[in-house]
């Protein structure tokens, strides 16, 4: 009662909460697509406040198409959508998609030669599983290796062992040798 009190109004600024959103990592398989539905992301632990929302975000990577070679390749969130997010500053944070090696399954094809007589693989007489090469990569000539192939081996199978396959864009695959046989035959006498 002793005071002639004289009321001011306060002209302070609210100032933007700040808000993190971080991509999450995730793999995929070479050869395949990765689309992103929006919702791959995490915000920061108890920054969102009264009851605001972060409902999704644009994720953009180059290794998300089906061509993206077998590595690393970052993940780039932008543009959150939500409510009240006018009242944050938001800092995006990049993921990581690490993109994995296609299984692909090489096989020596069987095959038979007479007893007496060499055998000389080409390189071609392989086959590769039916769908798992992708993006026009090839598989152009696999070594071969059998201890029925010489003149001198005996009457009976023997192991055909592929390996060291070459062609184009098998850096991508995991490869899989599977063995074939090589079956000698009786010579006529």
């Amino acid at each position: 009662n002793n005071y002639d009190s004289n009321y001011v109004d306060y002209t302070g600024h609210v100032a933007q909460k700040a808000l993190n959103i971080t991509a999450n990592s995730t793999t995929k398989t070479y050869g395949s697509t990765l689309t992103f539905a929006g919702n791959e992301f995490t915000t920061g632990i108890g920054e969102l406040v009264n009851g605001d929302t972060v409902t999704g975000v644009t994720l953009i990577s180059a290794g998300a198409v089906n061509t993206a070679t077998v590595g690393s390749y970052d993940i780039n969130p932008s543009a959150a959508t939500g409510s009240g997010l006018t009242n944050y500053t938001i800092n995006y944070h990049k993921g990581t998609l690490t993109v994995n090696a296609k299984a692909l399954n090489i096989t020596a094809n069987s095959t038979t030669k007479i007893y007496g007589s060499t055998l000389t693989f080409a390189g071609n007489e392989f086959t590769t599983g039916i769908g798992e090469l992708v993006n026009g990569d090839t598989v152009t000539g696999v070594t071969l290796i059998s201890a029925g192939a010489v003149n001198t081996a005996t009457v009976g199978s023997y192991d055909i062992n592929p390996g060291v396959a070459t062609g184009s864009g098998l850096t991508n695959y995991a490869i899989n040798y599977h063995k074939g046989t090589l079956t000698v035959n009786p010579k006529a006498l």
